[in-house]
């Protein structure tokens, strides 16, 4: 994919350079009328309106949010172009031709920046999608693979340059509330040693806007057993259908305690998220 973030990269320098081509002969349209003949001046503000109108909807084609690929108009049905526009102005946004999708970032200086590409077809099942929003950040969802069953990652980006800043890996959840910048996550899930080697004892809860990080204990042991027993391959696939009541996130899971047990365990875990600054 280098070769096609090189193309756009040099598209964007190539519509900088457009846009200040149009700026410069839109002040030369302002300036040149002469003052010494009502009439003609009459005439050249008409034309210099036109002009203006014509160098704008140039700067429009440069500048144009790519969505099309006339042989195959069914990839509008998997990139959604609509852009997420963040508080502090910039914009995260889809764009594809016939041959790939990419998100792109751009800031409120309009400079530019790709943060992923992928086939047009595969957009939206596997690879980035956006999240959340916080205060100078925002979340990007990851899917490794389409469908089950290995949980989406997640990483935090600068909502004012567009750079990665943190990888959060697997999460339970994350909220979608600006009131609670919170997220929560397994102590060691997403450690590369194998899963039996490690223990799953502890939640850890993040505040995104301050960067403070909270352990919260689990039963001991409860989570491993349950993958030696079951076989699943992430702690994170035993948990169910959270639930949130006002400030609370309520995360039920299932466990079981031997090889005999005939039937699954249930048990919940509940986090005040104001209780996290």
């Amino acid at each position: 994919m280098q070769h096609r973030f090189a193309n756009y990269q040099s598209g964007f320098k190539l519509s900088h350079m457009c846009l200040l081509c149009v700026l410069h002969l839109a002040a030369e349209a302002i300036t040149i009328a002469p003052q010494n003949n009502a009439t003609f001046t009459r005439r050249s503000s008409s034309m210099k309106i036109l002009l203006v109108f014509v160098l704008l909807l140039s700067a429009f084609y440069c500048f144009g949010q790519k969505c099309d690929c006339k042989t195959n108009p069914d990839f509008a049905n998997f990139v959604a172009c609509t852009p997420q526009v963040f508080d502090n102005g910039s914009r995260l946004y889809w764009q594809y031709n016939c041959d790939s999708s990419w998100l792109t970032f751009e800031n409120k200086a309009h400079h530019k920046k790709i943060l992923y590409s992928l086939t047009p077809d595969f957009t939206g099942r596997i690879g980035f999608s956006y999240a959340s929003e916080y205060k100078s950040l925002f979340l990007i969802c990851n899917r490794l693979i389409s469908g089950c069953c290995d949980p989406p990652e997640f990483i935090l980006f600068d909502k004012a340059t567009g750079k990665k800043r943190r990888e959060l890996g697997r999460l339970l959840f994350y909220s979608e509330n600006r009131k609670y910048p919170v997220t929560i996550g397994i102590l060691n899930s997403n450690n590369d040693p194998a899963p039996m080697a490690i223990h799953y004892d502890s939640l850890v809860i993040v505040n995104v806007n301050s960067g403070k990080r909270y352990m919260r204990p689990l039963p001991k042991g409860r989570l491993n057993k349950a993958m030696q027993i079951t076989q699943e391959l992430f702690p994170e696939l035993l948990f169910e259908d959270t639930k949130i009541k006002d400030d609370t996130v309520i995360l039920p899971y299932r466990y079981k305690l031997s090889d005999t047990d005939k039937v699954w365990h249930s048990d919940k875990i509940t986090v005040q998220m104001s209780l996290y600054p």
